[in-house]
């Protein structure tokens, strides 16, 4: 009888809490005196991968907490064993404006690899402040050997048009676009990445009218012995703020294809010639989807039916100058965000003139989506979105792998 103290103990970095009562017994609603007795309860971090279940290249993340996925592939390979450790390789928010020098903690921290496991937590505020994408890389002996997109982002939401389901967003966008919203903030950061065709690694979109969305790099010292040391985000003093990312033009020196090498180096445009030839019908590799799990990049078919929907569900949506984008049915917004040049530049002239005619077709304002079906060999194809809300011509464009497009995940 009488009343005694309870205490718990959180230890956030490991998950544990402790509950502990100097002296009393707990049963039921009975509190006898005892010795001291001491209680400990995991609570789990949210495991995104489900226990091996749903692997990806990325995962989604919308709440703030601890989460945990496995350190494997979607083709297979296991990181598993002594001398591995994890971290952040770059990020990038809509919220990092010229000269904000925001520190990562906001984004992400407490990464850890330990058994085959990557953790990680994310700020309490995040949702609501600082929303944006990570890249987390697995290391051995100073070696970048993987990376997975973290995108933090307002929960995405699945539109149903033309009979298949598809994300209300491009890939890296923090929430739906809405070209007429009036907040630069939310605009910048509803556009979305680019990604070069049959690769995993996120390249960061248009943040505004002049440049990228701005990123920051690890400290990490990447693998130099390809001569790419110049090509990678490695300075944590320097926010970048120019509109091109790091594209390399021609094949380096003692660099040779294979598919790990393609993969596994995230902050490089890699050039034409380093892609593998490409044949009639080859599709995006599964094992380098950007996706995340239960979804897939828009095939041919999927783009198709949105084009066969005819003109009156193509409707272009304006907002301010360089601000623009097209509803197809009434319901699925496709943002005008250009592309990027394989000498790593955004194609701005997708914004020159803001209510473009027919007599302007050269300062159109349009948006370019890759498609995951080869049907020209050694060219890729994209659906090319232009000024009035059309596919430009019979809705498809046949181009060379190392561009930077957008890209729409449809629901398997």
């Amino acid at each position: 009888v009488g009343t005694h103290n309870l205490t718990f103990r959180i230890h956030a970095a490991h998950s544990i809490m402790e509950k502990v009562a100097n002296g009393v017994k707990i049963d039921r609603a009975t509190i006898t005196p005892t010795q001291a007795l001491e209680y400990s309860a995991t609570i789990l971090p949210t495991d995104l991968s489900d226990a091996g279940a749903k692997i990806a290249n990325c995962y989604v993340v919308s709440e703030a907490g601890n989460y945990v996925f496995d350190a494997k592939t979607p083709g297979g390979t296991t990181f598993s064993g002594d001398g591995y450790t994890a971290d952040w390789v770059w990020a990038t928010s809509p919220r990092w404006s010229n000269g904000d020098q925001a520190n990562i903690d906001n984004l992400i921290s407490d990464i850890e690899y330990k058994d085959g496991k990557i953790y990680f937590s994310t700020n309490s505020n995040f949702i609501n402040i600082y929303v944006g994408n990570i890249i987390i890389g697995i290391f051995k002996d100073g070696d970048l050997k993987w990376s997975w997109h973290i995108w933090e982002t307002i929960e995405p939401q699945d539109v149903v048009v033309a009979g298949y389901t598809f994300m209300d967003r491009n890939l890296g966008a923090m929430r739906e676009y809405d070209p007429t919203n009036a907040d630069t903030e939310y605009t910048n950061g509803s556009r979305g990445f680019y990604y070069q065709w049959g690769r995993k690694d996120p390249i960061p979109g248009p943040r505004g009218a002049s440049a990228q969305y701005q990123y920051r790099g690890s400290a990490y010292a990447f693998d130099t012995s390809k001569n790419l040391a110049t090509h990678y985000v490695t300075n944590t003093a320097v926010w970048a703020k120019a509109t091109t990312w790091n594209a390399l033009t021609s094949v380096p020196d003692g660099w040779t294809y294979s598919a790990e090498n393609a993969l596994k180096y995230p902050t490089s445009m890699l050039a034409a010639a380093m892609f593998p030839s490409i044949a009639v019908d080859d599709v995006w590799p599964a094992a380098a989807s950007p996706c995340p799990y239960g979804y897939h990049v828009l095939t041919n078919d999927e783009a198709q039916a949105l084009i066969n929907l005819g003109s009156e569900k193509w409707v272009r949506v304006s907002g301010s100058s360089r601000n623009g984008g097209t509803k197809i049915d009434g319901k699925l917004v496709l943002p005008f965000i250009a592309y990027r040049k394989a000498s790593g530049e955004i194609g701005f002239n997708y914004a020159k003139d803001p209510t473009p005619t027919a007599t302007t077709v050269s300062n159109w304002l349009g948006g370019k989506y890759f498609v995951s079906k080869c049907i020209t060999a050694n060219k890729v194809t994209n659906v090319d979105i232009v000024a009035a809300g059309q596919p430009n011509g019979a809705g498809y464009q046949d181009v060379t792998a190392n561009l930077g497009m957008s890209v729409r995940c449809v629901k398997d």
